[in-house]
């Protein structure tokens, strides 16, 4: 196994490990968010491969907290900013359907919010 394929699913395992606190995963989503270009590579199809189902989850599953400054808002922007940062190409396009319908849920949710507190 690579080192990048190691560290991919480093990066997995500690995101969607729930005793990890938030503040942790906030670290781990830096590092993952600045070290995207380095799995511009053969190694970006296992990267996606166990990274996509773990970010999809987690912004799923957790409730959007829309306090700017909580770290749970925090995680989910960095998450959503990794999703954003990912290279757009071939070993990107199986996924392509499943973020769309992600990201569109995502921005649902937050005009939902917005149009109670207006």
């Amino acid at each position: 196994m690579a080192d990048s394929e190691y560290r991919s699913e480093i990066f997995a395992t500690r995101l969607a490990d729930p005793n990890i606190a938030t503040r942790i995963k906030l670290t781990i989503s830096i590092n993952l968010r600045d070290s995207i270009e380095a799995y511009q590579n053969a190694d970006y199809a296992h990267f996606l491969e166990v990274l996509i189902p773990v970010l999809k989850k987690i912004l799923e599953d957790e409730p959007p907290v829309f306090q700017s400054n909580s770290e749970e808002q925090k995680l989910r922007n960095l998450l959503l900013e990794v999703l954003y940062r990912l290279p757009q190409n071939d070993a990107l396009k199986p996924y392509a359907t499943e973020l769309l319908q992600l990201l569109i849920r995502s921005s649902s949710t937050f005009l939902r919010y917005s149009s109670r507190n207006v």
